[in-house]
């Protein structure tokens, strides 16, 4: 709507999106990893309260990756340690430093 706020309801179909992680490994490089035009539902949400304050919220969000219509792809990730693939060392870190703020098609952006 106007306010840029969207609701979902029950009837609603969910918005395609990516959704974009970062997983930490315990030697402390990491996975980049990118799920290209998922469809999400939130199965359920719980708080935990102690008086009258809030303590935790957990969520429970299962959803599908659908094959991108312009590339095919479901999946894409890039690894800090990963020195085995062709990828230049100043190409990838570029990408990585990008991760978050471009969309992901495993090239730098010009």
């Amino acid at each position: 709507n106007e306010s840029g706020f969207t609701k979902v309801g029950g009837s609603t179909n969910a918005p395609q999106v990516a959704v974009v992680y970062e997983i930490t490994k315990s030697n402390g490089e990491s996975d980049y990893k990118v799920i290209y035009n998922c469809k999400l539902s939130l199965d359920e949400s719980t708080n935990r309260t102690k008086e009258d304050s809030i303590t935790g919220v957990e969520v429970k969000i299962t959803g599908v990756g659908i094959p991108c219509p312009i590339t095919g792809d479901i999946i894409g990730e890039i690894s800090t340690d990963d020195n085995g693939t062709s990828i230049e060392p100043l190409k990838k870190q570029a990408i990585i430093d990008a991760f978050f703020t471009t969309v992901q098609t495993g090239e730098v952006a010009e």
